[in-house]
């Protein structure tokens, strides 16, 4: 579900592992096995929760 500025989940990294609330474990990072990567990155603040995604919504 999304909310109203049509982030999915705001906290939550779109690459990463862990899940909710963050998908962010030190130890298996974007791109390290395990971890996994949402289907549309820009309903994502966080690709990784270093770098930010491109959002294609307006607020």
């Amino acid at each position: 579900m999304t909310n109203l500025y049509c982030f999915e989940k705001p906290l939550t990294a779109c690459c990463g592992y862990g899940g909710p609330p963050y998908n962010y474990n030190a130890n298996i990072t974007c791109g390290h096995g395990g971890s996994n990567v949402c289907e549309e990155g820009s309903r994502f603040i966080s690709w990784d929760t270093r770098k930010h995604c491109i959002c294609d919504c307006f607020v």
